[in-house]
């Protein structure tokens, strides 16, 4: 009889939502047609927005630099279609930030200058340095969400050893199908990727790391990796099984201290749309201005995969995909459990637009007093104790949500998601931080 071997999982928390991965894993990535006008956000990245560098009347083309990067953290942005410029406003992004946005009238021509691949030998000469140089000029960030310029994350410190490289494909959020798509249908562009950034990172044990509802599709993909450069690792479909922390203490049993980063633990983690990314900038010079949008639910008559530039309009989107049922209601950026709505069809698509999801209507859960059940710190992935952050906060005691380490809160939505009193913990705790941010 074969041996039970169980499957690998993070030690602490997490919960068993839905996959409700049925409306859009079957669906191939389909091109969404260039609109007419592109709406291009000069904040895509964690940290400071663009600088613009185009003005109002000139003409841009496909690939142009048109927002250069103003900080240690920040972002290029580039322009993703031949066009003139014809309007710089400012826009408000589904998160709350205000930004400033270029309006791009693409032309009815457009040229395509990244289709011609890189002598293998030129990339096989590129340095460490020249690797983070090219990534960091395409504008390249980290695409499962949080957004953090790739460039700063990749530049590792002399004498820093990187011993686990985890190539992130869990996708756990619920009704996200990105990544799972990519899996089955951009295999050799991530074996490339993945390989450019194991070589990058000085050859570390690198893993492409997936949900048991993903399986079949790594598998396939793990199949093209003939010399063993790195090994397929099958987690348990757990939620949030995606978290950086979360990956790393699954596959590696080491933990990320409060305060620190996974580098601390010798670990660094990609997200596998990230390392196509690194893929086509390196081999063929093409920086980030478009990709796969999951568009999903139970809302949308006909969800879709979709390779979208950004600076699209979510109405354009929903356009394509037929528009919304009778009974829609709600459209979020992302996923259920860490997405926000849109309140305006017009925002644009951004690099870590992973989803826009849209719910038909359902009954509010009423709230009523805390009843100390437990279930919250139960399920908290960072054994933290919502249910005491959420008093101080309400208190107005954040200092002592602070002491009691409200900043390695993940705002990824377990505590909420089983909380029986209906409490909004998670809006909670984004207050109490953005009141700590004031303070300080």
């Amino acid at each position: 009889m074969e041996r039970f071997q169980m499957l690998k999982t993070f030690r602490f928390g997490g919960i068993h939502p839905d996959p409700s991965k049925e409306y859009s894993k079957g669906k191939p990535i389909e091109r969404l047609p260039l609109p007419k006008k592109l709406l291009i956000p000069m904040s895509m990245s964690t940290g400071a927005p663009a600088k613009i560098l185009v003005d109002v009347g000139g003409s841009v083309a496909k690939g142009q630099l048109i927002g250069e990067k103003s900080g240690f953290i920040s972002a290029n942005v580039h322009s993703p279609a031949d066009g003139t410029v014809k309007a710089i406003r400012n826009i408000t992004l589904p998160a709350g930030n205000v930004c400033p946005a270029l309006e791009i009238e693409t032309s009815d021509e457009q040229t395509d200058p990244f289709s011609e691949k890189c002598d293998d030998t030129f990339v096989q000469g590129l340095s460490r340095e020249d690797l983070v140089t090219i990534i960091e000029k395409s504008g390249i960030v980290g695409m499962g969400g949080a957004a953090f310029p790739a460039n700063v994350k990749y530049n590792i410190k002399e004498g820093v050893k990187v011993e686990y490289l985890l190539i992130n494909a869990c996708e756990c959020e619920p009704f996200l199908t990105c990544d799972c798509r990519l899996l089955i249908e951009r295999r050799e562009e991530a074996i490339s990727g993945i390989r450019i950034l194991k070589r990058l990172f000085g050859n570390p044990d690198t893993r492409l790391c997936t949900e048991t509802n993903k399986r079949s599709e790594a598998e396939s993909l793990i199949t093209g990796v003939k010399d063993g450069s790195f090994a397929l690792e099958v987690l348990k479909t757990k939620y949030p099984q995606g978290d950086e922390k979360s990956i790393i203490n699954a596959v590696t049993g080491r933990e990320v201290p409060s305060g620190k980063l996974p580098l601390d633990v010798g670990c660094v983690v990609v997200n596998l749309g990230t390392a196509i990314a690194v893929h086509e900038a390196v081999c063929y010079g093409k920086p980030l201005y478009e990709r796969v949008v999951a568009v999903t639910g139970n809302g949308i008559r006909e969800p879709k995969n979709l390779l979208c530039p950004v600076g699209a309009s979510v109405r354009d989107v929903l356009d394509y995909c037929g528009g919304l049922t009778d009974k829609a209601d709600r459209i979020i950026s992302g996923g259920p459990m860490m997405g926000f709505s849109f309140y305006d069809l017009d925002t644009p698509i951004a690099k870590a637009t992973s989803g826009i999801l849209v719910m038909e209507k359902i009954a509010p859960k009423k709230e009523y007093p805390c009843i100390s059940c437990g279930r919250c710190a139960a399920a908290c992935p960072m054994r933290l104790v919502p249910t005491r952050m959420y008093k101080f906060i309400m208190n107005e005691r954040v200092s002592d949500a602070i002491g009691i380490n409200l900043l390695d809160c993940r705002e990824c939505g377990c505590c909420e998601y089983s909380c029986p009193s209906g409490i909004p913990l998670v809006q909670g705790f984004k207050m109490g931080k953005k009141i700590w941010r004031m303070k300080k």
